[in-house]
């Protein structure tokens, strides 16, 4: 049996396991199931041809130019984008292709993403702060009111008792005030 890789839970054991999928008509590199990929594109450069060509003519060569990678989060920290790399960068050599990636392109494009995703995180976490004091304190006035009912009830049932007492230490009612 192979030994196990170095890494949390051998995750890099299982990155290379992952296959990885070339489809031409995509012009990506792929995961089986399609969720990491790379993205890519072919142009033509010129390139001076050999002195013994004849001449100052020049030749069309592909160069293949990496545009994206893409790995969700369920596969981050597996090396599966080096192992997208890699496969292109083997395809690019093994068809005399020149390589060129344009990751500055996108690093500012992710570092907006990741300021405005904080932003809008720390905005819900705000609303939540709010929602959970008003919530805090609507149940706060709901037991205040609450203590208050019993309060008035039991002062209600006192003066009732206090009336039904003095009633009796009355007695009966005279005679005069009857008539």
């Amino acid at each position: 049996m192979a030994a196990k890789e170095p890494g949390a839970g051998g995750r890099e054991a299982a990155a290379s396991k992952e296959v990885v999928l070339w489809r031409e008509e995509a012009r990506r590199f792929e995961t089986p199931d399609c969720e990491a990929y790379l993205q890519y594109r072919l142009l033509a450069a010129a390139q001076p041809r050999s002195s013994s060509g004849g001449g100052g003519a020049t030749q069309a060569a592909a160069v293949m130019e990496m545009a994206h990678t893409y790995v969700p989060g369920s596969k981050r920290g597996r090396g599966l984008a080096a192992r997208l790399c890699d496969a292109a960068f083997a395809h690019a050599r093994e068809r005399g292709m020149r390589e060129t990636a344009i990751d500055e392109y996108f690093k500012p494009i992710d570092k907006n993403a990741k300021i405005i995703m904080d932003m809008q995180l720390e905005k819900e976490e705000k609303q939540i702060k709010e929602m959970t004091k008003v919530m805090q304190d609507q149940i706060a006035m709901q037991r205040e009111i609450a203590s208050k009912r019993a309060q008035a009830t039991a002062i209600e049932s006192k003066d009732a008792q206090t009336q039904t007492s003095d009633k009796i230490a009355e007695g009966p009612p005279k005679e005069e005030t009857m008539k």
